[in-house]
């Protein structure tokens, strides 16, 4: 007999229960094992199928008819001659989509492929559970709703999920917000007695005006080491009191009339009236 080569499954066609089967997500591994073929998806083996394949889409098997079994030549001659040309398939679904436009069995397995008199396409399709128990017609829209509801189950959650994360990103934000608040009120504030120590020590002539500017920088970097240094050097005596000072030398190593010739004595007198005094004594002798 001729070789001849059935279509076992269309994967562009949805079938009478309202699905279509994905053939990428097809299991063959099982089948292929033991390929045989049996007849209207009974029992009775009347062949076997070899050189099973995926082609345009379609799950194609070529047909080795058992012609020393009665069932399988009687079959035989009437594919022959012409009267038989239909294939089914018995599946597992492991997993089913339902999206917009139609339902898909995206994981199947497939169990058992049998010639049969109306074909796969127009309601000869069987379908199994994993433990290989065949499916009733409420059991198989029972699969449909169940898996409907998860895929709403799992919309939902995806909303609820998306809330979640929308609510926590714009509470981390808020978070963030503050915290730059504080950050700046804290910078502003650090500024500020770093500025108010720096001039406090030029005050009492720990540091000049001209190092203010380098010793801020350093300050800002680190403020303790900066404390510690100037915390450590002597305060120097009030600008007025230095120049008292400098003005006695100035005065012991002179006298009355050349401080008189200078204009000097009535600055003197009121600046270091001692010193005046003790001028004027030696000058009048009072």
């Amino acid at each position: 007999m001729a070789k001849t080569t059935f279509i076992l499954i269309d994967g562009d066609k949805t079938n009478t229960y309202g699905f279509r089967i994905d053939l990428s997500g097809l299991s063959l591994d099982r089948f292929n094992a033991n390929p045989v073929m049996l007849y209207q998806h009974n029992s009775e083996v009347i062949g076997k199928w070899y050189n099973v394949r995926v082609e345009e889409n379609k799950l194609k098997a070529d047909a080795d008819f058992d012609l020393e079994d009665e069932t399988g030549k009687k079959v035989a001659g009437k594919v022959k001659r012409g009267y038989l040309n239909g294939a089914s398939v018995g599946i597992i679904i492991n997993e089913m989509i339902i999206n917009d436009t139609e339902r898909v069995a995206a994981k199947t397995e497939l169990l058992e492929a049998s010639i049969v008199s109306v074909p796969a396409d127009a309601g000869a399709l069987k379908l199994y559970d994993n433990s290989r128990k065949e499916l009733s017609e409420n059991e198989i829209q029972t699969l449909f709703i169940n898996n409907l509801n998860e895929k709403k189950m799992a919309e939902n959650n995806t909303i609820e999920l998306t809330a979640q994360v929308t609510k926590l990103t714009a509470d981390n934000a808020a978070k963030d917000t503050k915290i730059a608040k504080l950050e700046a009120t804290i910078a502003e504030l650090q500024t500020k007695e770093r500025k108010a120590f720096l001039t406090a020590a030029k005050a009492e002539g720990k540091i000049t005006e001209g190092e203010i500017a380098g010793l801020e920088k350093l300050a800002a970097q680190n403020f303790d080491a900066v404390k510690e240094v100037i915390n450590a050097r002597p305060a120097k005596a009030a600008a007025s009191l230095a120049a008292q000072i400098a003005g006695k030398q100035e005065s012991v190593q002179l006298d009355w009339d050349t401080l008189d010739k200078q204009d000097k004595l009535l600055k003197l007198k009121k600046e270091q009236p001692e010193v005046y005094a003790e001028l004027y004594a030696k000058k009048f002798g009072k």
